[in-house]
C-alpha cells in the first residue's frame, strides 16, 4: 500500500497547497475545533456574502490531476447540530469539478461528480459526457448513485475510488462510514484534456441563482483528515482514522 500523495488534518492551519475560493471575510475558513475538540477546518457561508467565481461559496481546491488517472480520496466531514433543513434547496459540499476545452469553445459545466446536501439526506451525484465538447450544460448521461440520511454533530468518513474516464473502463467506488454503497464501473466524467479537480467547502448556488427557494441563511461546516492517493495507494491509506 503506498503513502498518500497529499494529506491535511488541519492541527496546523492548512496546507498551502490548497486554493482558496471564497470571499476574503473573518468567518468564511478558518482552522478550529470542530464540536467533539479535534483539529479541523470550519467553512462558514452566510446568504449576504459576495459571489465568488460566479456563486455563493466558501471552498478551498487542489489542482486538477491528469485526464483518464486514478485516485483515492479519504476526509470526513459534519454537519454540526443546528444545521437548519432547507427542504426547498442543497449545497454542494464536496465536488470534483471539470475544468472545460476552452480551445474548443466549451464553458463551465456541472461537476462530473459531488456530494449534495438536500432535505436531510446526502447525495452522491454523478454526471458524465463521451463527446469532445459538451453543448451547454447537458451531458450526455447523469444519475444521483446514492442517498440516504445525514445526522448533525456526527462525523462522516467517506473514501472514493475513481479511476476518471468517459468511456466503459471508468471505476466509481464510494464508501461511507466504512460501508461500499456506490460500486459503478462505466463513465464518470467528461471527455476532457484535463481532468478534475477537487474542492471541500460549501457552495449553494440558490442563494444567487434562486433565493427565495431558500429558507436559510448561513450553513457552518467541518472538514478533517483530507487524504488522497493515486491508483496504488488503496482503501488504507486514504481512509479517515
Amino acid at each position: 500500500m503506498a503513502k498518500p500523495t497529499f494529506e491535511d488534518d488541519f492541527s496546523n492551519g492548512y496546507s498551502k497547497t490548497w486554493k482558496k475560493e471564497s470571499a476574503d471575510l473573518s468567518h468564511s475558513i478558518q482552522t478550529a475545533k470542530a464540536p467533539d475538540g479535534s483539529d479541523a477546518i470550519r467553512f462558514e457561508l452566510r446568504r449576504t456574502d459576495p459571489n465568488v467565481a460566479l456563486g455563493k461559496r466558501s471552498e478551498l481546491r487542489l489542482s486538477s490531476v491528469a485526464a483518464g488517472s486514478e485516485q483515492w480520496y479519504g476526509f470526513r466531514v459534519m454537519l454540526p447540530q443546528g444545521w437548519d433543513r432547507d427542504p426547498g434547496s442543497y449545497e454542494v459540499i464536496g465536488q470534483w469539478h471539470e475544468v472545460p476545452d476552452w480551445n474548443l469553445g466549451e464553458g463551465w459545466r456541472s461537476p462530473p461528480l459531488g456530494i449534495y446536501v438536500r432535505d436531510g439526506q446526502w447525495r452522491v451525484n454523478n454526471k458524465w459526457d463521451s463527446k469532445p465538447k459538451t453543448e451547454g450544460n447537458t451531458p450526455e448521461g447523469k444519475a444521483t448513485l446514492w442517498t440516504g440520511a445525514y445526522e448533525t454533530g456526527e462525523w462522516a468518513n467517506w473514501v472514493f475510488h475513481v479511476k476518471w474516464s468517459h468511456q466503459s473502463d471508468g471505476i466509481l467506488q464510494v464508501w461511507k462510514d466504512g460501508q461500499l454503497i456506490v460500486d459503478k464501473k462505466g463513465p464518470n466524467t467528461y471527455n476532457d484534456q484535463v481532468g478534475p479537480y477537487f474542492k471541500i467547502g460549501v457552495y449553494k448556488p440558490d442563494w444567487k441563482e434562486n433565493p427565495q427557494a431558500s429558507n436559510t441563511d448561513k450553513r457552518v461546516l467541518y472538514f478533517d483528515q483530507v487524504r488522497i492517493g493515486e491508483n496504488n495507494a488503496g482503501y488504507g491509506a486514504v481512509a479517515p482514522r
